[in-house]
């Protein structure tokens, strides 16, 4: 039986969000796979996802109060490598890009899934480490999980891994995580309407997306249209 140990980095993250929903997912499918296990070791974290699912937990959900995430990283840091090394897995899945210090001596893999604070540097804080600490991450790592041939060129080009250490893992849909919806061609709404899904921060180019569907004139008489009628 091969066992595959997930971190916390990515529950003491986010509360909600793209990266700790790929590990739910993920390793919720690893754990029904024949012949593997899987475990979150996630001692405190503020998730809204992981309590639901459905694989094997070290962790304890805890309400998240203002400016208490950095506590709740440093605690869970220091709790992990303990349940990690009595229960020692086959391989550890890095969530994130902390250096943490391993602790067991087994294989550790790493997801990237985008570069962009490498590529549009301009649109994060002089202070955020995530770029830097990608790397190092990328560098110590036995294997690298890009979720499309652009990031892994892009990891490539940028810094010069090797292509034999990188394997393309195209991300799936959700079995966890499925909305109901409507099941004729009627707009919940009435009349038609547009749906974004995420943060409209500079790198997600939500201003150009906009832009873009104003420009073009088609789109938007035939909107105007469905309206009147």
């Amino acid at each position: 039986m091969h066992s595959v140990v997930y971190d916390h980095q990515a529950f003491t993250l986010q509360r909600y969000g793209g990266v700790s929903r790929y590990v739910c997912e993920l390793s919720s499918r690893v754990h029904r796979a024949p012949g593997f296990s899987a475990r979150v070791v996630a001692p405190i974290h503020f998730n809204s996802y992981l309590p639901d699912c459905d694989v094997p937990q070290t962790s304890m959900y805890v309400r998240k109060i203002w400016k208490t995430g950095p506590l709740y990283r440093a605690l869970s840091n220091v709790l992990s490598p303990g349940f990690i090394r009595a229960n020692p897995p086959s391989l550890i899945h890095q969530t994130y890009f902390a250096p943490l210090r391993k602790p067991v001596n087994v294989p550790v893999v790493v997801t990237v899934f985008d570069m962009i604070h490498e590529l549009f540097p301009a649109g994060f804080s002089t202070r955020d480490r995530s770029g830097s600490n990608k790397r190092n991450s990328v560098e110590r790592a036995d294997h690298v999980l890009c979720i499309s041939e652009s990031t892994a060129n892009d990891l490539m080009r940028l810094y010069s891994v090797s292509r034999a250490k990188i394997s393309v893992t195209h991300l799936g849909y959700s079995e966890i995580f499925n909305a109901t919806m409507p099941t004729d061609e009627t707009a919940p709404l009435g009349r038609p309407y547009l749906l974004y899904v995420g943060q409209r921060a500079g790198y997600k180019n939500f201003d150009k997306a906009l832009s873009a569907y104003a420009a073009n004139t088609a789109a938007l008489e035939a909107m105007h249209e469905q309206t009147l009628n």
